[in-house]
């Protein structure tokens, strides 16, 4: 896998997160309930910082408990934001 010839799966991941960014809620589905939608994408991406660790940890080799730490917090931020602004995700 190299960058160049797009198989790079972190360069599809932040692809995926630009188009996320750059459009947010306009891609809830037509017919969803808006705050729900927000609600389950905030969940994941909550769960993409956390195995953000993992996945530096097995591409570099090392552990870095900074990055592991940080990403946890990340993680919290995400989820308490998500709670705050649109609740928890359906049951």
């Amino acid at each position: 896998m190299s960058i160049e010839d797009g198989t790079n799966p972190a360069r599809r991941a932040v692809e995926e997160l630009l188009h996320v960014a750059q459009h947010g809620r306009d891609l809830c589905p037509p017919g969803n309930d808006p705050q729900e939608w927000a609600s389950g994408v905030l969940y994941d991406l909550a769960r993409v910082a956390e195995l953000l660790d993992g996945a530096v940890e097995q591409v570099s080799g090392r552990r870095n408990d900074t990055v592991a730490d940080s990403a946890h917090a990340l993680a919290t931020v995400i989820s308490a934001h998500r709670n705050l602004a649109v609740g928890p995700p359906p049951q």
